[in-house]
């Protein structure tokens, strides 16, 4: 009887060009796919923050309680979609380096809801291109900028930007998250994109890009004592990818 080769063999991801991915009509990434912790973890961003941006919060105010309307409109209560995963990654720019007050995100987004009428208007190709800068214009000039200092959230907000991969219409296909200590930097140096979140591959969750293997396996054979080099070799991947793979699946 012939042997089989249980093997992992890479599997390379659809190029850019190719459409959407639909079933019955609906586009995948609309879907529901993240619980909001999960999606905290993959993107970097405080548990408590994530819930405000997509369930709103209720605050105090001198004409009594007031409840602070979410920044993201989820398609189930609790769930994320790829397109809420970018749409947080793209606010979570404005927070890397200064704790912007939330009513000034809120204040530039109905500006650029405004301007560029979409259920996302955050993902859309005109704010890629152009909207961008209208909601950093905006942000600086709603806060006291002599209280913040130079915010630099235009260089800020075009790494984050670089981070998504788009199709033909100009909607997120890919995204490449940060790792924690990334978020974590002064600087504004582009980190390597070697980990990826595709909707398409292995139900959306990180894996190495190129291939189809979830960094949280690749961070569990190594916990349970298994060395990168052993790693590498049974994946087919070189020591760099593994060893970037295990830094972020902490946080995921």
């Amino acid at each position: 009887m012939a042997s089989v080769d249980f093997s992992f063999r890479p599997f390379k991801a659809p190029p850019l060009k190719v459409p959407r991915s639909r079933r019955n009509g609906h586009d995948d990434r609309e879907l529901p796919r993240y619980g909001i912790t999960e999606a905290s973890l993959y993107l970097g961003v405080k548990l408590a923050t994530l819930k405000t941006w997509t369930r709103g919060r209720k605050y105090p105010s001198k004409h009594g309680t007031r409840l602070f309307r979410p920044l993201i409109e989820l398609p189930a209560p609790g769930y994320l979609s790829f397109f809420n995963l970018v749409e947080a990654h793209i606010l979570l720019a404005t927070r890397k380096k200064h704790n912007v007050p939330l009513v000034a995100v809120r204040h530039a987004m109905n500006y650029i809801a405004r301007e560029y009428p979409s259920k996302h208007p955050l993902l859309t190709e005109e704010f890629y291109t152009d909207g961008k800068d209208l909601f950093v214009r905006k942000i600086e000039g709603y806060i006291d900028v002599s209280r913040y200092g130079q915010l630099g959230i235009g260089p800020v907000l075009d790494m984050y930007l670089k981070r998504i991969e788009r199709d033909r219409s100009g909607l997120p296909l890919r995204l490449f998250p940060l790792r924690m200590d990334w978020i974590r930097r002064r600087d504004e140096e582009e980190p390597p994109k070697v980990i990826v979140i595709d909707p398409r591959i292995s139900s959306g969750r990180p894996i190495v890009y190129g291939t189809g293997i979830i960094t949280t396996i690749l961070a569990g054979r190594f916990r349970s004592g298994e060395g990168v080099d052993e790693l590498a070799q049974d994946y087919g991947l070189d020591k760099g990818q593994i060893e970037e793979a295990i830094r972020y699946a902490p946080a995921a």
